[in-house]
């Protein structure tokens, strides 16, 4: 995760400024930290500290994606009338997990022009290409053909966007 530790080492010393709020979202939670917070710690020991969090976030992030597709599989070697829906809900799923939803990304926005003051936004993501298993049931696209493969369009990048306040 070595871009993840540049931009945010980055955040720390060339964008935050004193006084600032700072909110880092992951898959997996929300950490909030106030202009006290940053009275008491030095921003640098706030960026490892939340380094860490961070790479704990995302490996349990990625334990759940692993964890579906292995329910894709055990559903898949069983016989039953229910498996197919099972594995269509299962690959949606997957499918929401992988993807930037850009209407939480519109809620973002709007929720931060409420807010007084400057604000900067950075983004991370990264293409990830999962292998579904193949299943007669999937009709969605990304797999149900040998080597079916679910791939987003996004890639590992930071975006820097400022709105007026």
């Amino acid at each position: 995760m070595p871009k993840l530790d540049e931009a945010l080492d980055y955040f720390f010393k060339e964008v935050f400024h004193k006084g600032d709020r700072v909110t880092v979202v992951s898959p997996k939670g929300t950490y909030r930290f106030k202009q006290e917070t940053f009275d008491r710690v030095q921003p640098d020991e706030v960026a490892r500290q939340l380094k860490k969090k961070l790479r704990k976030d995302i490996l349990l992030g990625a334990m759940d994606y692993k964890s579906i597709i292995q329910d894709i599989r055990d559903l898949d070697a069983k016989d039953g009338e229910v498996k197919g829906r099972l594995i269509m809900d299962l690959i949606r799923q997957l499918r929401d997990r992988l993807t930037v939803n850009d209407q939480r990304i519109r809620y973002l926005a709007q929720a931060l022009k409420a807010q007084e003051g400057r604000k900067i936004i950075f983004l991370f993501y990264q293409k990830e290409e999962i292998v579904i298993p193949a299943s007669k049931y999937d009709d969605s696209g990304y797999g149900g053909r040998p080597g079916g493969q679910l791939t987003t369009t996004s890639r590992t990048s930071r975006q820097s966007s400022q709105t007026p306040p």
